[in-house]
């Protein structure tokens, strides 16, 4: 059953206290499987937009019905929380596909099980580990997904190398593919927040605060390579798709930096890679 349209985490951080108070309030009356999941994010932003500003754009780009499948780079520990922002303030709760070691902290997976979050078991196939997220997308609903599997491990934060399950996703649903950028949240982080040598630095962040940069861009065109729905895609396909989205991903991160990427950082070999080997 597809998402039910719902003002999910509509939150604006520019809410005043009797705002933030009809805010949680709606809590009660939307979704009510999901209402744990949302008041977690709600929380957790709160103290985010302590020490950062946000600049939002392109939020059309993202389908206000039918099933799409929603790509970001991940380029900190927190993505998850804000980049799905430009998702649900369409009326939709996406999909996330998230690690299934996250489960065994109690709290997250509370959490995380209210939030209708899709386990990815790495121990199995890649096949077994999408499947969730194909039905999902067979009922129409959104699903968001790193493409990465993880946060970058690059040294300057740029996109990785990334596993071919969007990939796979986008050729068995045929589903439209959207990309959202959400960069300067890595300086958030502690390892990142004196890093002033980066040329783009002085664009994110500004005394104490952080700017933080969502965008929406419009689906990705894969017409040259494929169209519709392929039931078994070979090998081929898959990686001129993942290829596509990789490029599509470090792409939207040059275009905010305004600075070309480096060679694309491969999680398996520790280092930049003119191309990468993961599955």
């Amino acid at each position: 059953m597809a998402e039910k349209s719902a003002e999910c985490l509509g939150f604006n951080p520019n809410f005043n206290a009797r705002q933030r108070i009809r805010y949680i309030r709606r809590l009660k009356d939307t979704n009510e499987s999901t209402r744990f999941f949302r008041f977690c994010v709600y929380v957790i932003r709160m103290f985010i937009y302590l020490k950062c500003d946000r600049f939002s754009e392109g939020e059309e780009n993202v389908p206000e019905s039918g099933a799409a499948i929603i790509i970001a780079p991940h380029l900190g520990s927190i993505d998850a929380v804000l980049a799905p922002e430009l998702v649900t303030r369409r009326g939709r709760m996406p999909r996330i596909l998230a690690k299934k070691s996250l489960w065994n902290i109690p709290i997250v997976k509370q959490a995380f099980n209210s939030g209708r979050l899709i386990q990815v078991d790495r121990s199995g196939t890649a096949q077994d580990s999408l499947e969730e997220a194909r039905i999902a997308l067979k009922n129409g609903d959104t699903v968001f997904i790193f493409p990465e599997g993880t946060y970058s491990k690059d040294p300057d934060s740029w996109p990785m190398t990334c596993k071919t399950g969007a990939a796979r996703l986008a050729l068995i649903s045929g589903a439209p593919v959207v990309p959202i950028l959400q960069d300067g949240e890595q300086f958030l982080l502690k390892k990142n927040a004196n890093r002033t040598e980066l040329p783009w630095f002085k664009r994110y962040h500004s005394g104490n605060r952080v700017l933080v940069h969502l965008k929406a861009y419009p689906a990705i065109d894969f017409s040259d390579i494929f169209s519709g729905q392929v039931s078994s895609p070979d090998s081929e396909i898959i990686r001129k798709v993942n290829e596509r989205i990789e490029d599509t991903l470090t792409r939207i991160v040059e275009e905010s930096r305004g600075v070309n990427a480096p060679k694309r950082w491969d999680d398996r070999l520790k280092k930049r890679a003119e191309r990468g080997v993961n599955g």
